[in-house]
C-alpha cells in the first residue's frame, strides 16, 4: 500500500477520500450516460427499436451494481404494491381517476427501476448472467401484466408486449435455447 500523505492532517485526508469517490461515481455517470445515448442495442435504456428510454426519478442514480440490486428489490416491492393496488380498485368498484393516476405512477416508477437496474447489470456483467437474467424476467413481466388495463389505465403506459416478448427472446438467446418441434409418440 502507498504511504500515507501525512501532510494533510486525517480530517483533510478523510475529505480528500471522499472527494475522489464523488469525482469517480461522476465520472462512471458520465460514461454511462454516454454510451447508453451511443445506441447500444439490448441495454436495458433500450427499447425493441432500439431508442434509449430516458430513466426517470431515482432510477437515474442506479451506476453500481449494489444500487441495481437495490432498484430491483425495490421495483419487485412497487410491482407487488401495484398489483395489490389493483385489486383494491376492482373490488371497490372505484371510478375515481386519482386512484388510476396513483397506480399509473406506481407502476411507471416500477418499470424505471427495473430499466436501470437491467442498464447497469447489462453494461457490467455477462448477458447470461442470472442477474441480468432476473432483470430481464422481471421487466418482461411487468410489462406483460395482462390485467393492467382492467381499471382504465392507458395500454402503452401499463403494457408492452413486443418489449417484453423481446426481453423473453434475449433471455433465451443468452442460453443458446432452440425451439424444437414436437416428436410425434404414438400411444397404445
Amino acid at each position: 500500500p502507498p504511504k500515507k500523505d501525512r501532510s494533510l492532517s486525517k480530517k483533510e485526508r478523510k475529505m480528500a477520500e471522499k472527494e475522489r469517490k464523488r469525482e469517480k461515481r461522476r465520472a462512471n455517470a458520465t460514461a454511462m450516460q454516454q454510451s447508453a445515448l451511443g445506441g447500444e442495442s439490448g441495454n436495458g435504456g433500450n427499447t425493441s427499436d432500439g431508442q434509449f428510454v430516458a430513466i426517470q426519478g431515482s432510477a437515474s442514480k442506479v451506476t453500481t451494481l449494489s444500487a441495481a440490486t437495490a432498484a430491483q428489490n425495490l421495483a419487485v416491492f412497487l410491482k407487488h404494491y401495484s398489483d395489490w393496488v389493483r385489486l383494491s380498485l376492482m373490488d371497490a368498484n372505484n371510478k375515481d381517476p386519482s386512484e388510476n393516476v396513483k397506480l399509473n405512477r406506481i407502476i411507471q416508477e416500477a418499470r424505471h427501476l427495473y430499466e436501470a437496474a437491467l442498464h447497469v447489470r447489462s453494461q457490467i456483467l455477462d448477458s447470461h448472467h442470472p442477474e441480468v437474467v432476473a432483470s430481464k424476467f422481471s421487466l418482461a413481466e411487468l410489462l406483460d401484466s395482462p390485467d393492467a388495463t382492467s381499471i382504465g389505465l392507458e395500454k402503452e403506459d401499463a403494457i408492452d408486449s413486443d418489449r417484453a416478448n423481446v426481453l423473453r427472446e434475449e433471455i433465451l438467446t443468452a442460453y443458446n435455447v432452440e425451439e424444437r418441434e414436437a416428436d410425434k409418440v404414438d400411444t397404445i
